[in-house]
């Protein structure tokens, strides 16, 4: 930490914890077994990955793009993080599943464009298509190009 600062860690009554309670009301916790207390945290939501991947984005103006193939039957595409960058003024990203609108149509600036970082919680994408639908994006006037970071999903 800068300045030689540590971290500070509160209880839920607002009193301060030393990191060495922490780590034994883990441990106590878990029955000293901290990799059950880790695994018991993804619980029942914890996705059943097939892949991950990434994707180039090079999205044409005025056309539906797809970027991430049909997955096939019982699999979903969740996108985990994304970043586009426009080449012209007034141009919209429509972010879809298929031609289901994940998102509504984002204005962009001329050379503009947005990103939202890869999630680190693999249970809790950003958006998740359809089963087996495409990932595809829709350009106003302009180009999008960028890359989408994505998990092939099974939801059988």
């Amino acid at each position: 930490m800068p300045g030689g600062q540590g971290v500070t860690l509160f209880k839920g009554d607002g009193t301060e914890i030393g990191l060495t309670a922490l780590f034994a009301a883990l441990a106590k916790e878990s029955g000293g077994n901290l990799a059950s207390l880790a695994a018991s945290l993804s619980g029942a939501a914890a996705p059943t990955i097939d892949s991950y991947g990434n994707a180039p984005i090079n999205a044409a103006t005025g056309a539906r793009t797809q970027i991430i193939a049909t997955p096939g039957t019982n699999k979903q595409i969740w996108i985990y993080g994304i970043t586009i960058l426009c080449d012209t003024a007034d141009v919209t990203v429509t972010l879809e599943s298929a031609t289901t609108a994940l998102s509504g149509a984002m204005p962009q600036a001329d050379n503009g464009g947005y990103s939202v970082s890869p999630s680190g919680n693999f249970a809790m994408p950003s958006l998740k298509c359809a089963t087996n639908e495409a990932f595809n994006i829709t350009m106003g006037t302009g180009v999008g190009d960028g890359w989408v970071s994505y998990a092939i999903v099974d939801v059988s």
